[in-house]
């Protein structure tokens, strides 16, 4: 499970490093490595958010956290989604 957190978080703070360097340097709009490299990072982050809901299901028990967990898997999956159809709209 460590791997796949580690790995979504590597996508998470790509995306952020590529918004805030072209906010800091002033461009209104994304070059095409960094829109290519944006629409990675969110398919990247919804296949590590598939792989999470694969371990998800097979844990153990129905205890309060694997459906917590559950949650949590879907809720990502749904805001990578949004992010990804957001990304069509402005790039």
């Amino acid at each position: 499970m460590d791997n796949l957190g580690s790995g979504f978080g590597e996508v998470v703070n790509t995306a952020k490093n590529i918004f805030s360097s072209n906010i800091e340097g002033g461009e209104s709009r994304l070059n095409t490595s960094d829109q290519a490299e944006l629409k990675n990072c969110i398919q990247n982050a919804q296949e590590c958010t598939m792989n999470m809901g694969k371990v998800i299901s097979h844990l153990p028990g129905d205890s309060k956290e694997v459906q917590q967990l559950q949650d949590l898997c879907k809720k990502t999956g749904v805001l990578l989604e949004e992010a990804k159809q957001r990304c069509r709209q402005i790039l």
